[in-house]
């Protein structure tokens, strides 16, 4: 049985980590990804992606400040 994507679990997951785990976690291995160099590299875009929503778009403006 396929398990519940996580994403129903916790909606503020962001949709390519909700993907890369479902993917992980696919009963047919050949629909797994082959490698953890292929997990590990789409977790540094997720977490780039994570990180660039928190960037200030002024040089000088802090992410803090912003709304």
């Amino acid at each position: 049985e396929k398990p519940k994507p996580v994403i129903e679990l916790n909606p503020d997951i962001h949709p390519r980590l909700n993907q890369i785990i479902m993917q992980c976690v696919e009963i047919d291995p050949a629909k797994r990804p082959s490698n953890m160099k292929l997990v590990a590299d789409q977790l540094d875009l997720i977490k780039a992606i994570l990180a660039a929503k928190n960037m200030p778009i002024d040089r000088d403006e802090e992410p803090s400040s912003r709304k």
